[in-house]
């Protein structure tokens, strides 16, 4: 779970953090299962920092921390997970209500090039959209509930490789009842 905008308000502050970590405990964490190493991120302090400026400071140290940590660590993939979108179709695109605001986004996108960070999965938009930066895809995916603009209801499958995480959205209308992992296509 990450901090959501509806979870500690728009522009975040001290108090509505302090609230939210305590009925759902740290708003930025990492995880690790096998080759892959998870962070997830508190963007509405990103997006929004002006009432919390000290606890963005913080997650920033955290972050290049945990990245130093993973990367040392010999990560096949670290991944990065936040609510907000660090933008929807380029990197350069303008700010909007939907995406990290370009003064912050830069830095950011900077960071992961740079510890090889490659899949950067978000929400908050309702709807789905992929994009990317170079090696750097910022996958979108929809609700489960409220879709906007025609968008409908599902949820995202990944599937780990070794070279690359394959994903898909699925309407929940089309998900399959399972999900058969097969080796990877031969690539000749």
């Amino acid at each position: 779970m990450d901090a959501g905008n509806h979870d500690v308000k728009n522009v975040p502050t001290s108090e509505s953090l302090a609230g939210y970590e305590k009925i759902f405990g740290p708003d930025r964490y990492t995880f690790s299962h096998g080759s892959v190493t998870g962070i997830v991120l508190n963007s509405s302090v990103i997006h929004s920092p002006q009432e919390a400026p000290e606890q963005l400071a913080q997650q920033e140290r955290w972050l290049r921390a945990e990245l130093t940590k993973a990367k040392a660590a010999g990560a096949r993939h670290i991944v990065v997970f936040q609510h907000h979108p660090w933008f929807l179709a380029s990197a350069a695109e303008p700010d909007q209500y939907f995406n990290i605001p370009l003064a912050r986004r830069a830095p950011y996108l900077a960071l992961f090039r740079e510890f090889g960070v490659r899949y950067l999965f978000c929400g908050h938009y309702h709807r789905n959209a992929e994009a990317r930066d170079g090696e750097l895809q910022n996958i979108t995916s929809g609700p489960v509930g409220k879709p906007l603009g025609g968008a409908k209801s599902g949820l995202r499958v990944a599937i780990v490789r070794d070279d690359v995480i394959e994903h898909r959205y699925y309407d929940l209308g089309d998900q399959p009842s399972t999900v058969v992992l097969t080796a990877a296509p031969d690539k000749k």
